[in-house]
């Protein structure tokens, strides 16, 4: 059937699928979460087209899920994931819209997220050897603290990673701290009785800084 364009990509009917998968590769993002789609370096790669209602409405799809997915460097070896997208590089997704990013070193949920949050887990799937300057940017434009560091530039070790059922039946996935975890430590900190953080950290400590 040849359906018009204001039917096919409306939001609401492709919401209506279940488990509704968008993929959308992109040129760059900006680690805010801006997405360059359709130009890059001041050349157009496709007219103005439709990857942002495909992300809403797999965003509301019931199981779906909108994925931004690109490579982390280009040929010539540059990062993708850029400090600021720099002029030329149309921003076709805004930030407000992305879920999922993913590059070879693993994915970014940033859907909520602060600037902050989502800049580090953004430097976590960059490629390693842009990470420390992705990092002193995101600094300087005041996205992250001063006090944030990089426990390590290696990729992600995903090999790490297990499932391990416990003793009541659940099933958790264990896997190594990442820098964008902070957060949800310092909130797993605030959720420790006196004695559990005594025991954790044998001395009692009031807060959980970054570092």
């Amino acid at each position: 059937a040849f359906l018009p364009i204001d039917q096919v990509c409306d939001p609401a009917v492709i919401a209506a699928n279940p488990r509704m998968v968008s993929i959308t590769q992109a040129f760059a993002v900006d680690l805010t979460g801006q997405v360059c789609v359709d130009q890059f370096g001041g050349e157009f790669y496709g007219g103005v087209s439709t990857q942002a209602a495909f992300i809403r409405g797999a965003a509301r799809s019931i199981g779906g899920k909108p994925i931004i997915c690109l490579a982390s460097t280009t040929d010539a070896g540059a990062s993708r994931i850029k400090p600021l997208l720099e002029a030329g590089d149309g921003v076709g997704i805004a930030r407000s819209d992305v879920h999922y990013v993913v590059t070879e070193y693993g994915v970014a949920y940033l859907f909520g997220k602060s600037i902050r949050e989502r800049a580090v887990s953004l430097i976590d799937i960059a490629h390693p050897s842009w990470r420390e300057e992705l990092l002193a940017a995101a600094k300087r434009l005041g996205y992250v603290s001063s006090e944030h560091f990089l426990a390590s530039p290696a990729a992600y070790p995903v090999h790490e990673e297990r499932r391990v059922r416990l003793k009541n039946g659940a099933e958790v996935l264990v896997r190594p701290a990442r820098a964008a975890d902070a957060g949800a430590l310092q909130a797993l900190f605030h959720r420790l009785s006196s004695d559990d953080v005594y025991t954790r950290f044998f001395r009692r400590v009031r807060s959980l800084s970054l570092r």
